[in-house]
């Protein structure tokens, strides 16, 4: 998880997102996410035009079920690939 709360502190430190925005209920569904697919969902967040998003909490939540469908589906459930493969499917854009 120390991988995760660095991604985390890089997008406080762009001031692309404020841990003040965010409601408990991130954190807990980014926790409960393996850690290279939470990883992966910070760093393809990291990508993204966050300007204009009038609900950060709701924008963040979605993001991340969307990443954890999108690799569940891609990998069979989650059982079909080894996480590697997960982790290059979400960062490259492909989830």
């Amino acid at each position: 998880m120390q991988d995760v709360q660095q991604r985390l502190d890089g997008l406080y430190r762009s001031k692309k997102l404020s841990a003040e925005e965010l409601d408990p209920k991130c954190f807990d569904l980014l926790h409960a996410m393996p850690s290279n697919l939470a990883v992966a969902a910070l760093d393809k967040l990291a990508l993204k035009d966050l300007q204009g998003i009038r609900n950060m909490t709701a924008f963040f939540l979605s993001h991340l079920k969307t990443v954890r469908v999108c690799v569940d589906e891609g990998a069979g459930g989650g059982h079909a690939h080894a996480p590697g493969h997960v982790l290059r499917k979400v960062v490259l854009g492909h989830a």
